[in-house]
């Protein structure tokens, strides 16, 4: 694993065929949609995180290489786990 530059996530997506709006995060762009939504909690920790992460990972299908995208953090600064996430 590493942790790309935003010129090296855009080279990425060209390189594997996903094309990207200009200077927009796949999140913004109408070509990309949303297969799954699912309210796992109302604001607060509910203990069902990691069978979210594997629900949404098995969503995925088959893969020989993932990008995950970050577009947002702080959204629960009191939860966030840094060393974890760099431990990703």
């Amino acid at each position: 694993m590493r942790f790309f530059e935003i010129n090296e996530i855009w080279d990425w997506c060209a390189k594997v065929g996903i094309a990207l709006i200009k200077d927009a995060p796949p999140a913004d762009d109408d070509a990309h949609v949303e297969r799954a939504r699912w309210l796992y909690a109302d604001g607060e920790r509910s203990g069902r995180e990691p069978g979210l992460a594997r629900t949404a990972v098995a969503q995925l299908g088959g893969w020989d290489e993932v990008l995950l995208w970050i577009t947002q953090t702080g959204v629960w600064a009191s939860g966030e786990n840094w060393p974890a996430y760099y431990a990703l």
